[in-house]
């Protein structure tokens, strides 16, 4: 918590004839004590087209998918999840999944690398997106 005589001051530069882009990443770090266990539960989940959800592989060593009208992203692990949710669906959204774990037998730290790309429009020479970020099972 912040006390009151704390301040954070953040100062953010746009480019309005350049693209933003919100780049979100997540190395899921290993809980059970069977990784190959957990690793069928650990995945990216997403909705797109007003309403239809979707997901890259569980079991896939490397996916990596490009998705139109995304309003949500999950990075989904056993008994938790990331998710952003936006008001205003991302145009396109470019997703990487990356199996971690080479051999199981190894004391292995993390199970994925889970990446994804929003490009982020400008309306009318400003950036305004209304997003949550929600951690829980």
């Amino acid at each position: 918590m912040i006390s009151a005589s704390e301040r954070l001051v953040y100062q953010i530069s746009l480019t309005v004839s350049k693209t933003a882009e919100l780049e979100w990443q997540l190395k899921a770090y290993r809980n059970e004590k069977s990784i190959s266990y957990e690793n069928r539960y650990v995945e990216i989940a997403y909705e797109h087209d007003s309403g239809k959800d979707d997901y890259l592989s569980a079991t896939s060593k490397f996916e990596e998918k490009t998705i139109s009208e995304v309003s949500y992203v999950a990075f989904k692990q056993h008994f938790f999840s990331s998710i952003l949710l936006t008001d205003t669906p991302f145009k396109t959204t470019s997703l990487k999944s990356q199996n971690l774990v080479s051999d199981e037998k190894l004391d292995t730290v993390f199970t994925k690398d889970f990446n994804a790309k929003m490009p982020l429009e400008f309306k009318g020479g400003e950036l305004s997106y209304n997003m949550n970020l929600y951690f829980g099972p």
